[in-house]
Order: structure tokens, then sequence, then C-alpha cells
């Protein structure tokens, strides 16, 4: 018999809302959170993933833009992302925060790379 009290407090418990893609959301709140807890403009950002997120988040589109992929995920968290927003970090996108954000990449101080390590 399927106890249905079980399968509500999980889903109660463990699905959180997402803007998009949530391998490029969970990049973009890992940023926010960094960025929050260094406090200061970041100069350098070195990203490592597994290859499921490097894959499934590396063409993916960003929601409210028209551009893809983890780099520019990160790129446009460092302009707006608030990890309070959880996997909702997009919600704040604006036309002004997507040039921001290719302002960052052009700098190229972000690097994502795979982890052969993690599974």
């Amino acid at each position: 018999m399927i106890n249905y009290n079980i399968i509500r407090e999980i889903l109660r418990t463990q699905v959180k809302p997402a803007l998009g893609c949530t391998e490029p959301a969970a990049v973009a709140l890992a940023v926010a959170r960094a960025k929050e807890i260094l406090g200061m403009d970041v100069e350098s950002l070195h990203i490592t993933v597994n290859k499921n997120i490097l894959k499934n988040g590396l063409s993916v589109g960003i929601p409210g833009t028209k551009d893809v992929g983890l780099d520019f995920a990160a790129a446009l968290s460092l302009c707006i992302g608030k990890s309070e927003y959880g996997l909702e970090v997009f919600k704040d996108v604006t036309d002004q925060s997507v040039l921001d954000a290719k302002e960052i990449l052009e700098k190229n101080i972000i690097k994502t790379q795979l982890d052969k390590s993690l599974n």
C-alpha cells in the first residue's frame, strides 16, 4: 500500500521552485552565495562541475535572456544573483543585467572545468 503522507512530505521538503534548467541555476546559486560571502567584487571565478552538470548546462537557455550556458549563468549571477532566491536566482534579470553579464564574460574571468573525479 502506498503511503501518500510520506510522498507528500518528501515533495514538501525536497522539491523547490526553479526558473529554467536546474544545472545553470545551481551554478548561479553557488556563485551568488560565494559573492555574498566574499563581500566584494569578484576578480576571478573558477567553477568545477561534474559531467552531468557540464553536459546539461552547457548549452541550455538562461531564463529572461537569449543566452545559454554555465559561464553566462555565473556572470549573470555576479550581476544580480541573490542566494535567498534559491533556484529562482534569475528572477531579477533585466536587459541591463544581461549587458553587464556579457561585459563580465568579455573579461574572461570565469573558467568552468570538468572534474572527472566527480560522479
